[in-house]
């Protein structure tokens, strides 16, 4: 199990509340097609993703996964950012490509 708190040193940037750094993640899903992702992404799963909108996080608080990361991504509307403080999910981002996240976390022995 990891926790925000691990991502932070490896350059993930935190968007929303610092107070969701100890959030924790069992495993991680990494999809762009939402309608996948609602079918076989995990309760507790951290959410890797692409696509930086509110569908998103709708997903994500559908799914109950509370951390988001969003690959490929260099800044993040303001909106996207008040929602998921709203829903308290903690959303991340990095200018990394998914695989390359996924295999630093198995590294980093995170997953």
């Amino acid at each position: 199990m990891a926790s925000v708190a691990d991502l932070i040193p490896l350059g993930y940037t935190l968007h929303t509340q610092s107070s969701q750094r100890d959030t924790s993640f069992h495993e991680v899903y990494a999809g762009d097609l939402l309608s996948v992702v609602l079918r076989s992404a995990k309760t507790a799963d951290c959410l890797i993703t692409v696509l930086a909108n509110l569908n998103v996080l709708a997903v994500a608080v559908l799914l109950d996964i509370k951390v988001v990361i969003i690959s490929e991504c260099e800044e993040l509307h303001s909106t996207l950012i008040d929602r998921a403080n709203q829903e308290a999910l903690v959303v991340l981002s990095t200018p990394k490509k998914s695989v390359d996240i996924i295999l630093e976390l198995a590294r980093n022995h995170l997953l």
